[in-house]
Order: structure tokens, then sequence, then C-alpha cells
């Protein structure tokens, strides 16, 4: 909610992600209108700073689990470089697939893929593009804080059909279309210096000044 309104949530429907998937023929086979995930953005706002939830349903497309488009981050005015982002697993559990690409050869350097569940905090680091992945049987639900005026990419990862690797029931499969990558790393999420016990919307609304370092 914010200013005393309520936030329609944006819908990402299988429609949505046929350029992403790792399977598209099995998506020809079911409802293209099915919801995949929900995003209610900017449920608070403090300052610069944007408070929003995902909600991701458990399943998968083919042997593909349920998953996010995938996007890159603009860059800050104050820094040039690109925006990071701050997740909270809220409900379920969730694994961030994250990857970085060389500036000026636009090719993947590091592909990392890290599990969350609820209560723990994930870092998009600055140039990374992510994609959060539930293969878990139940809804996960995910807070996020980010700069308000960060603005997603999603068209590099509609041209390379999706990230580089591709999380499915039979493990993490290479996306051909990257051609040569690096080997996926599974790493834990960073230690982040935040007041332990708090939720990112207590420390956002208590403390902002927390996260000066997303701006």
């Amino acid at each position: 909610m914010t200013d005393g309104m309520i936030v329609s949530p944006s819908v990402r429907t299988l429609a949505g992600m046929m350029d992403v998937l790792a399977e598209p023929e099995a998506a020809r086979k079911l409802d293209r209108n099915a919801p995949l995930y929900f995003m209610h953005r900017g449920i608070a706002l403090k300052g610069d700073l944007r408070y929003d939830i995902t909600i991701l349903a458990p399943g998968s497309v083919g042997n593909e689990f349920n998953k996010t488009l995938g996007h890159y981050h603009s860059s800050s005015p104050l820094t040039n470089k690109p925006y990071a982002e701050l997740y909270e697993v809220l409900h379920g559990e969730a694994d961030y697939l994250i990857q970085k690409k060389d500036a000026k050869t636009g090719k993947i350097v590091d592909v990392q893929l890290m599990h969350a569940k609820a209560g723990q905090k994930v870092l998009m680091p600055s140039g990374y593009g992510h994609v959060t992945v539930n293969k878990s049987k139940y809804t996960l639900v995910m807070a996020n804080v980010v700069s308000d005026g960060c603005v997603a990419d999603y068209d590099e990862y509609r041209r390379t059909r999706g990230a580089a690797y591709y999380v499915t029931k039979n493990g993490t499969v290479p996306n051909k279309n990257y051609g040569k990558i690096p080997k996926l790393k599974r790493s834990k999420p960073a230690k982040i210096d935040l007041p332990k016990g708090k939720s990112l919307y207590e420390i956002l609304m208590r403390e902002p000044e927390k996260f000066s370092f997303l701006l």
C-alpha cells in the first residue's frame, strides 16, 4: 500500500514467458493465460527507495521450474554503475541465478546459484543480471528493496532465451544460445550489515539510511 492506495500487481503469464523458457514446446500445450507470478511494485516508498513483493507459484513448464523472466539493472547517476538490489524470502524457498557479463565483449564471465530460505536476505550485486527460481512445492513470497530510479532491462534475457543456465528437474542445464559459458558456481548469500531480527520493511521504515549502498 502506498499513501493509502492499494497496489495492484503486474501479472506475468505463461504467454509473457515464452521467449525465455527452456521448453517452449511444452508451454504450447498449456493455458497461455495462466499466471506464473505476481509483482506488487511500490508497496512502500521511503525517499528514493522502493519496497516490492513478488509472489511466484510452484510448478514447472515441462521440466523447467517456474521462474521470473530475468533482468539487468540500469545505472545510478551517482556512481555510473548498475544498481544493486536486496531481496528477502518471506515464505517458501528461492534459488537466485545471477550472472555477470564483460563490459567490453558482452560475454558471461560469472554465473552463480544461491539458495535462500524464509528469513534470509540476498544481495543482487551491482552489474549482475538475475532470475529467481521456485523449485519447492510451496508458493514463494519475496520482498525486495531497490532504488526507485532503477529500471529493469529484460531485453537481453529475451534475446538469449533466458539465463545462461536453466534450472530443471534434471539439474542445471546450460543455455546453448550463449555459446561458451563459465561453470556454474553454487554460493551462499553474502553476509549483509543490517540489524538482525528485523525484516527489510521494518529497517526501511525506521532506518532507511542502512540501504544507502543501494543508491
